[in-house]
């Protein structure tokens, strides 16, 4: 396969920043008078020259009213501070030039309040890194590169834009956590400023005496990943010269395409290639503790010439990697802790070496979801359709549909459950025009009548074009599948089914149901299987409600079923039915639906049950235990009912 460089294009952006506050967040703790004699001890991997620096993030968040999102951080950030105390401390030098922490008076974190007077609209694709994002994390005037003595270690930029939206610019010493560790503060952070009050899970483990070099030092490799190399290549000024470090790439077999799209000589020069590699599950002999947050990284270190990159063979540079990381075992990383003591390494050594860093196994987004972050996207048919998803007969079917697309009325169970999530009202596909806030916000693409095959007219989009737009617009960490509702039950099926007579079957039609259950288990079936294919993203099943008779909007007359065409001819109380039209629930069973998907026991309908294989926002919840597997109802083909899946790739992303 040929190797390939894409660079991805980002608009030069100027991006105005007014700095309005700059303030310390303490902790409740009196932690200077509790520590006042204190220094905490970090482990030479900790001290590695390469983690000597501040980790930056930025993330986006939509418009939150008015709610004071600066004070709920700033709330929830005094109290994380008191289990995570290390954070309020500042670095120092010991003789030997080792970092350790110490804690003094008004020290803790940093949290700045800013503003621009640019709305999210102007900063382009959110998706693609942009340099003139750096306005939004806050660094001190003339703040020396790398410096991490005497500095706060978590750095925070709270920066409001006019349309209302907002962006969390971050900054976390190194020396105190690596990416795993970060996420672990991060999550805690995020969930206290959600529950008002202190969540830790898991209880943070400070525990770096685990790093404690061997006396005397044992190194047994070569650590050719800290060693400086001068071979002669044209690497290095080729990097400063042309400074492609100012562009942003999308690449696939990395190491190759680096040397060639540089064009690297001479041919005979040896390059390195060094990640990292998380050695937390490398400690067998000596495991570590649930909820520690330090660094446990080792570097792993391949070399190859240039000329076995550019024409050799891509399975051979490929086993040289794989090497590499499997070569990270607990005795490396111990022999890596003895050099580092041995020799404490002073520089970065960059020559004739690539690094990479990868983050796509973090979990940014999930962690940082302090109530603003995600969004829902839906799928579906006219249950989950507000009115405006049909894009040549919208205004007929907006008219009459009694769920507003404006956001004024929450009673579609998709709204109530976002409600219940604290997640943005969805905006209806057909109306976003390509907004980025809107987009950001969650999109509605429910299409009314649609199904799994091609649209009976031109009104209306099938579940199979929903996907598309979807996947075309979003990548989806977490997919909640409902399974199809009882179509026996539903008033339209009770009226063209029965078998005489001009009112209301009494019952539902069973026959009808057989094959509306057996759909559903063999979908479940499959979507556990899914959810086990797609490492980076949970499908989750949800079954759907069953039982029920009456619609309040919908009559039958001389033995015609007449839909309901007008809000007029609905009942007085559509509280008390469960069905609202022919199809569609009412809003008293939507909202119960939506508690009980969330956070209730199975809810029953006459003696059928809402089953929920998991909770949407965790592994576990309720679990209902399903009926024996059964053949196909007397009369189906199994053929008939097979449920055809697409694996849809998926990469993290800020949305779910």
């Amino acid at each position: 396969m040929a190797c390939w460089v894409e660079e991805l294009d980002f608009p030069r952006l100027e991006i105005p920043v007014t700095i309005d506050g700059i303030g310390h967040v303490l902790s409740d703790f009196d932690l200077a008078t509790a520590h006042q004699d204190t220094t905490l001890y970090l482990s030479n991997l900790d001290d590695m020259i390469g983690v000597r620096l501040f980790t930056p993030t930025v993330y986006f968040y939509q418009p939150q009213g008015d709610e004071p999102v600066v004070q709920i951080l700033r709330d929830a950030l005094t109290e994380v501070l008191v289990p995570y105390y290390p954070f309020t401390g500042r670095l120092r030098e010991t003789q030997n030039g080792k970092l350790e922490i110490f804690f003094g008076p008004n020290q803790g974190a940093l949290l700045v309040e800013a503003h621009s007077d640019v709305p999210f609209a102007d900063l382009g694709d959110l998706s693609v890194p942009n340099p003139a994002w750096m306005n939004l994390i806050y660094r001190f005037p003339n703040e020396e590169q790398s410096k991490v003595v005497d500095m706060p270690l978590v750095i925070a930029q709270v920066t409001k834009f006019t349309c209302g939206g907002f962006s969390l610019g971050l900054r976390m010493c190194h020396c105190l956590c690596d990416g795993l560790g970060a996420m672990q503060f991060l999550s805690a952070w995020a969930e206290t400023a959600k529950a008002g009050s202190l969540v830790v899970n898991p209880k943070p483990c400070w525990d770096r005496e685990v790093f404690l070099p061997r006396d005397p030092p044992k190194i047994q490799f070569s650590h050719t990943e800290f060693k400086r190399t001068v071979n002669g290549s044209t690497l290095a000024k080729t990097l400063w010269q042309g400074k492609p470090v100012q562009k942003c790439y999308r690449m696939t077999h990395v190491w190759r395409c680096w040397v060639k799209a540089l064009n690297v000589k001479p041919p005979d020069c040896e390059l390195r290639l060094t990640f990292s590699v998380n050695a937390r599950e490398k400690m067998r002999d000596t495991p570590l503790k649930e909820g520690f947050y330090g660094n446990a990284l080792c570097v792993a270190c391949a070399t190859s010439t240039i000329e076995s990159l550019v024409k050799g063979c891509l399975a051979d540079t490929s086993q040289l990697v794989r090497e590499a990381r499997l070569g990270v075992s607990e005795e490396y990383l111990r022999s890596t802790i003895d050099y580092i003591d041995h020799y404490r390494p002073k520089r970065l050594e960059f020559g004739d070496k690539l690094t990479i860093t990868q983050w796509t196994r973090f979990s940014i987004y999930e962690a940082a979801d302090f109530g603003w972050g995600p969004a829902m996207f839906v799928l579906g048919d006219s249950s989950v359709d507000c009115g405006d998803n049909n894009p040549f007969n919208a205004l007929f079917h907006r008219n009459l549909s009694r769920f507003p697309c404006n956001g004024s009325d929450t009673t579609l169970l998709p709204q109530l459950l976002a409600k219940q999530m604290k997640l943005p009202y969805t905006t209806p596909f057909y109306s976003q025009n390509g907004s980025i806030v809107r987009i950001l916000g969650g999109l509605n693409f429910g299409s009314a009548e649609a199904s799994i095959l091609s649209p009976r007219s031109r009104n209306y989009q099938s579940l199979n074009q929903q996907l598309r737009q979807a996947f075309g617009t979003i990548q989806l960490l977490q997919i909640v599948c409902a399974g199809v509702v009882p179509l026996g039950c539903a008033p339209q099926a009770l009226l063209l089914l029965q078998s005489g007579g001009n009112g209301v079957r009494k019952a539902c039609l069973d026959d009808v149901n057989k094959v509306v259950s057996y759909y559903n288990r063999r979908l479940d079936g499959n979507i556990a299987g899914m959810d086990r294919q797609l490492g980076d993203a949970r499908v989750v099943f949800c079954g759907r409600i069953e039982g029920v008779r009456n619609a309040c909007c919908g009559v039958v007359r001389d033995g015609k079923v007449s839909g309901c065409v007008s809000t007029e001819m609905a009942c007085q109380e559509a509280s008390t039915h469960v069905w609202w039209d022919l199809q569609n629930p009412t809003p008293a069973v939507n909202s119960l639906l939506a508690q009980s998907a969330w956070s209730s026991p199975p809810l029953f309908f006459e003696t059928a049950l809402l089953s929920c294989r998991k909770r949407i926002a965790s592994d576990d919840g309720c679990v209902v235990s399903s009926p024996p597997e059964e053949g196909p109802p007397v009369g189906v083909n199994a053929a008939d009912t097979e449920i055809h899946q697409t694996q849809v790739g998926t990469k993290n992303s800020n949305k779910t």
